[in-house]
């Protein structure tokens, strides 16, 4: 039988880790509330440098990204819903953050919360990163409704399925992408190296050259001279993608 690790919170804010075994990660989870934990963290003992599992990822990392709000979100949400207070849900949160970006914002959240200021007030203090307005608002309607449990369950599904979006859409695009890459290079090749070999067949010809050929020729001698600022804007493109 799988041997998973641990962890998990009692409603006093104190955590647990352990190991137990259990068919899957869903055997451990219904284990570990029928004993009045909430688990936080399930992973696969062998995988657990890996980070897989139900757990913060982002390890070692200090950028947010969008999977490491969607978790942050899923697991305030179940929490909150399992009665903990908010601040406690916020203490084991900021406890277990294995990202420092993340447990810095989640402890800025906390002083938030106890400095009187609502959920939705202390993330619009980090918005639109990690926190996008739409985030924010759904948490402050939430609040207002009395119905902050079920709203960040929501928000969380929603970000689940903009998140599987995302990735399917880039799944579809690598293909044509690196098609289009090996073609462009192909042609700054050319334009590089092949063209300006005829330059000089061309001037002993003696003969004045074809409009096409001289924009051929005038492009390949700005590849050649402005080959940097090309190579800036494919980065700039790659970085605004990502």
């Amino acid at each position: 039988m799988p041997t998973f690790t641990y962890r998990a919170a009692d409603r006093q804010g104190r955590t647990i880790e352990g190991v137990m075994e259990a068919a899957d990660a869903r055997g451990v989870v219904e284990r570990l509330q029928r004993d009045a934990y909430f688990p936080v963290k399930v992973s696969p003992q062998a995988e657990r440098r890996s980070g897989l599992g139900i757990s913060l990822p982002g390890l070692g990392r200090g950028r947010i990204s969008r999977r490491d709000v969607l978790t942050f979100t899923h697991q305030l949400g179940t929490l909150v819903e399992a009665g903990l207070p908010l601040d406690r849900a916020l203490v084991i949160l900021e406890d277990l953050a294995p990202n420092p970006r993340l447990r810095a914002i989640t402890t800025d959240l906390l002083k938030g919360i106890r400095g009187g200021s609502s959920l939705a007030e202390a993330m619009a203090k980090h918005q639109p990163r990690p926190f996008s307005r739409l985030a924010v608002n759904m948490v402050r309607a939430g609040e207002k409704g009395g119905v902050l449990e079920a709203t960040l369950k929501r928000l969380a599904e929603l970000l689940e399925e903009t998140q599987e979006f995302k990735e399917t859409l880039v799944s579809a695009l690598i293909y044509p992408i690196l098609l289009t890459a090996a073609g462009g290079a192909a042609v700054v090749f050319l334009l590089t190296f092949v063209i300006p070999r005829f330059v000089d067949i061309f001037k002993d010809l003696g003969q004045s050259l074809p409009l096409p050929t001289q924009i051929l020729l005038t492009v390949s001698g700005a590849v050649q001279q402005y080959w940097w600022l090309l190579a800036a804007v494919v980065l700039g493109l790659v970085l605004g993608i990502r």
